[in-house]
């Protein structure tokens, strides 16, 4: 049983390490966190954020194929060895396709493999990054109307600073 649990423990290593930089990379090179305040503030935000709302994601990994214990440790070692593989020669790389990616692949031996469920994930694939954009753009817009209408730069400053650690945590 412990061993079944060692897959899933290296791809939460490879989660974090991918995915603490995605977060956390522009706080820390910008200077307004240090590296290890960052990755202890994302460590404690994705406990929290699995742990109140991991049972959603869960759900829909569950729902693409069947899995035994093996099956599972399986997808967990498959999808940490590709981000680990593509984190070392610099891609950037997304856990939840590394993931998904895994789950269907040992659906295809198994013959079990929900593919709507996957064409619905795939659909949030294409459509998260443009309402990205479009949030992003608006959010800048009316954030940076209000922000210039600040007169000190060491207002500025400690806003920006705050604003960084609270909203990436």
């Amino acid at each position: 049983m412990l061993l079944a649990f060692l897959p899933a423990v290296f791809f939460g290593w490879t989660l974090g390490r991918n995915d603490a930089a995605n977060i956390y990379g522009t706080t820390v090179t910008s200077g307004i966190l240090r590296y290890r305040s960052a990755a202890l503030i994302s460590a404690l935000a994705v406990l929290i954020g699995a742990i109140i709302g991991g049972a959603g994601g869960m759900q829909t990994l569950s729902n693409l194929s069947s899995h035994t214990l093996l099956s599972a440790s399986v997808n967990a070692a498959a999808a940490g060895i590709s981000v680990l593989l593509l984190n070392r020669i610099g891609l950037p790389v997304s856990s939840s396709q590394a993931v998904v990616g895994s789950v269907v692949g040992i659906g295809l031996i198994s013959g079990g493999v929900d593919w709507l469920a996957v064409l619905k994930i795939v659909a949030c694939w294409l459509t998260t990054p443009l309402g990205a954009a479009i949030a992003g753009y608006i959010l800048y817009r009316f954030f940076g109307f209000w922000f210039r209408k600040i007169p000190s730069i060491l207002a500025q400053d400690i806003i920006l600073k705050s604003s960084a650690i609270i909203i990436e945590a």
